[in-house]
């Protein structure tokens, strides 16, 4: 996780990183990692680290690396079925952007919930709700004032919102919506393979409309 610096005035016990530059490591790296059904290992534990203003340790600004111009370039993520599930998103909402906040190098996002379409840590009420980029880079980009279908991850032990590198937001259109309205009400039954404990069959099986609305929205 870290490289202990070694100082003539610590030569016993090396200077360890501040409790910050671990808290902001697994914030960051832990929602990739349940992505792939891996947990924050115990080994890495932040709870034993020092606080900045209470003992020696490196801060998070102490190894942070210069930036450069193109440091905040967002990548594009195609919306699609086959990016849908490569990524295997937590949460998948349709939000108005009420702010973007920059504290620091914290940059979070203020939206009104619309709909929730999918949740699976974090209990997602429709009102207003921050979403933490992991980043100061804004990406996703948001814009205050605009609708969008916005998928992402969930930090379950902090009980909140991500978005991280993969999240997509997508700016909402009517015609979007239509077609989520129309498979509401007329899809109930789907075709797809299922797995059990003798393999994997291909039979009609019962789906919520939720998952069918990723499946409209997605082509």
């Amino acid at each position: 996780m870290y490289a202990p610096i070694c100082t003539i005035d610590f030569q016993h016990e090396p200077i360890k990183p501040c409790k910050a530059v671990c808290e902001r490591a697994k914030c960051g790296c832990e929602p990739v990692m349940k992505r792939y059904n891996h947990s924050w290992p115990d080994s890495l534990s932040c709870n034993d680290l020092p606080l900045y203003d209470r003992g020696v340790c490196i801060s998070p600004e102490a190894i942070v690396k210069a930036e450069g111009p193109d440091r905040c370039r967002c990548k594009t993520v195609k919306l699609g079925m086959k990016t849908y599930l490569k990524n295997n998103y937590n949460y998948v909402i349709r939000a108005r952007v009420r702010e973007v906040r920059s504290r620091g190098p914290e940059l979070t996002a203020v939206v009104d919930v619309k709909e929730v379409l999918k949740s699976s840590l974090v209990n997602i009420p429709k009102e207003t709700q921050t979403l933490y980029y992991s980043s100061s880079c804004l990406c996703p980009p948001l814009s205050a004032g605009d609708e969008y279908l916005i998928m992402g991850y969930e930090n379950e032990e902090r009980s909140r919102l991500l978005l991280i590198e993969g999240s997509i937001a997508q700016r909402w259109k009517d015609k979007m919506g239509r077609k989520v309205k129309v498979r509401h009400r007329t899809h109930k039954m789907h075709y797809g393979f299922l797995w059990s404990s003798s393999g994997f069959s291909f039979r009609p099986h019962f789906v919520s409309s939720r998952h069918l609305c990723y499946l409209v929205i997605s082509h």
